[in-house]
């Protein structure tokens, strides 16, 4: 029930803070907020503490879903997670896009418009600690 209650307050955070959203490109920036990139580096070294920083059940896709799969009431849970390990924008052929929504929330985006595939992720900052909110697989993406 409290992870429910951080994901709303995440959630109206996100809307709240539209207009104070920043675009980033690339693998590292100063600009993310305080702490950020020191959590980013431990989430994808350590399982555990991954685990413990994913509020389950998570909102999302999972990898290649399509029209035919219905998504509407997928949760990510600790049954059907899949550990995350770090993607370098040059090694994936992804290209990185961070989108600052405020200081408590960062919207990470990675795209390969070659292949025609992306993945995302939001990321929210709760108590002090910041937490892996929402998760989007590896699929098909159209451009607008």
């Amino acid at each position: 029930m409290k992870k429910l209650l951080f994901v709303i307050l995440a959630f109206s955070m996100l809307i709240s803070c539209k207009e104070k959203q920043k675009k980033i490109t690339g693998e590292t920036s100063g600009n993310l907020p305080a702490g950020f990139e020191a959590f980013y580096k431990k989430f994808h070294q350590d399982s555990f503490y991954q685990i413990e920083h994913c509020v389950f059940p998570m909102e999302g896709w999972p990898d290649q879903a399509d029209s035919s799969l219905n998504t509407a009431g997928f949760r990510w849970t600790p049954e059907n997670w899949r550990m995350h390990k770090e993607l370098s924008d040059t090694s994936s052929g992804m290209k990185r896009t961070w989108d600052i929504i405020s200081d408590q929330m960062v919207n990470e985006r990675m795209l390969n418009e070659q292949q025609g595939i992306g993945m995302e992720r939001r990321f929210a900052k709760m108590n002090d600690e910041w937490y892996l909110i929402y998760y989007v697989g590896v699929n098909q993406y159209r451009k607008h």
